[in-house]
């Protein structure tokens, strides 16, 4: 008569047999898990390689920027904004301005005074890259092109000192009156809105870059001076080499009749002609 074995016996055996046929190595389940591992490794490596190709993408992409934008952060160490004359301003010691100080520009209205304003406004007007208003962050749409592709600009200086020229030959219209082809005084330039105009950059100019050397007064002994003195001063302020700046400029200068402009996107109703 045979021993009969519990329901808990059959169940441990059946638990033991499981354990040992997964001991027991099957060439099917290798093949199977070999097949899983190299897919698997290949997907690792499809990812390094994505992600690999997505990093240079980003380090290329910002280095591209860093080299477009080095030129206008290069001098903001030193606080000076980009400008495309950057790299010929030079800067020197000077005593400032003071009563008595010798101008060859402090003379009577006349041809001669008026050659030398001329010659200092001959780098008034001058030819900018698209490359060079775009690290100044200018937007291009609808800017004065010329017909080979740079822009017509003039830098802030000559503004200004087009407008303090404006001012001087308003003070002596009484000369200028009958020498000013164009001269309309209720038109253009020469009207007190474009005069008040002036004024308000200059008063800008002189605000933001303020002389800050002292003046002591000293009594004129001669009384030909409006308040009875004259202003002196040993103070030292920081001047631009000018004549570098000018020759930069100068090179630049776009001259009458030597260039053409694109033609005005929204009609020619000032009377400003392409061809210059």
């Amino acid at each position: 008569m045979g021993i009969k074995r519990s329901t808990e016996d059959q169940d441990v055996e059946h638990m033991e047999d499981l354990e040992s046929a997964s001991l027991i190595p099957n060439k099917d389940c290798h093949k199977c898990s070999s097949a899983a591992k190299g897919s698997r490794t290949r997907h690792v490596f499809k990812t390094i390689v994505l992600i690999a190709l997505a990093y240079i993408c980003f380090l290329e992409t910002n280095t591209r920027l860093a080299v477009q934008s080095r030129e206008t952060h290069i001098h903001l160490a030193s606080g000076i904004p980009y400008s495309p004359a950057n790299d010929v301003v030079q800067y020197a010691p000077r005593r400032i301005w003071q009563d008595g100080d010798w101008s060859r520009y402090d003379k009577k209205p006349g041809p001669e005074l008026d050659a030398l304003w001329n010659e200092l406004l001959a780098g008034q007007i001058i030819r900018v890259s698209a490359a060079e208003m775009k690290l100044q962050g200018e937007n291009l749409t609808n800017r004065v092109q010329l017909t080979n592709g740079d822009y017509l600009g003039t830098m802030s200086v000559w503004h200004s000192l087009h407008c303090l020229e404006r001012l001087r030959k308003v003070i002596h219209m009484d000369y200028y009156h009958d020498k000013i082809p164009d001269y309309k005084g209720d038109m253009g330039i020469w009207t007190k809105d474009h005069s008040d105009h002036c004024i308000e950059r200059l008063r800008d100019d002189i605000m933001c870059h303020p002389n800050t050397a002292v003046y002591i007064p000293e009594w004129d002994e001669t009384h030909t001076l409006p308040d009875g003195f004259r202003m002196i001063s040993q103070g030292q302020t920081t001047c631009v080499n000018w004549d570098a700046l000018d020759q930069w400029a100068r090179k630049r200068a776009l001259k009458g009749g030597e260039y053409t402009l694109k033609p005005n996107p929204f009609g020619d109703k000032h009377g400003v002609h392409t061809n210059h």
